[in-house]
């Protein structure tokens, strides 16, 4: 592996343990007429982890989105990170990420190193709290995808993801009709919601951690 990729881990590493930008950062990207908070009234939230999963690819750190199949009861046909609802035999969210990981593409979490969390995001439609982790592997995945849980998967560099053209709006056909919201379009694939949301802050800290111009 390239010293470089180690260096970028490194020091993403040292970044996630600082403040995280959480809110602003998901504003950017925010549909419109969401909200971040809980209804009130709600006294009882879903904990659901995701994991945005870092490895190096043809020289260049990358990391890997889901699409998910179009009969689902939430967020069909929506790109997502793999993930899902905790379980009462997780010992934590960190386990909860891994678990969902492997069933949905295959991801060996004997591979993954866990560098750090985003800041957890609300998401009303569902009622759940996502609790995104930041994984690290060293080797390539081998991905094998559950077709009950996946359509197919994005590959993608994070170069790409620090390219300021990819923020757009664009026209989304939801349960609810035709909508424009907020997202990153890039290799064919639009990211909104709270995939998109999780996508900003990670941007944000990133270009934080190499001193970008935000």
């Amino acid at each position: 592996m390239e010293p470089k990729i180690q260096n970028i881990i490194d020091r993403l590493r040292i970044e996630l343990n600082n403040p995280l930008p959480g809110e602003s950062a998901f504003r950017r990207v925010l549909p419109p007429d969401r909200t971040l908070d809980p209804p009130s009234g709600i006294t009882e939230i879903n904990q659901a982890a995701v994991l945005m999963l870092l490895f190096p690819r043809k020289g260049k750190l990358s990391t890997v989105f889901i699409r998910r199949p179009s009969f689902m009861k939430f967020h069909a046909g929506q790109i997502a990170l793999p993930g899902g609802q905790f379980e009462p035999e997780d010992k934590n969210l960190t386990e909860t990420a891994l678990r969902e990981a492997a069933e949905e593409i295959g991801i060996n979490s004997g591979q993954v190193e866990i560098i750090g969390r985003l800041s957890t995001l609300y998401v009303r439609i569902s009622n759940f709290s996502i609790h995104p982790f930041i994984g690290w592997s060293s080797v390539v995945p081998s991905f094998h995808l559950d077709t009950n849980e996946v359509a197919d998967i994005h590959i993608i560099s994070v170069d790409d993801l620090l390219n300021p053209e990819i923020l757009q709006d664009r026209k989304v056909e939801t349960s609810h009709g035709l909508n424009e919201f907020p997202g990153f379009h890039l290799d064919d694939i639009f990211i909104w919601g709270a995939t998109a949301m999780i996508l900003s802050e990670f941007i944000e800290v990133y270009k934080k951690a190499f001193d970008f111009r935000l």
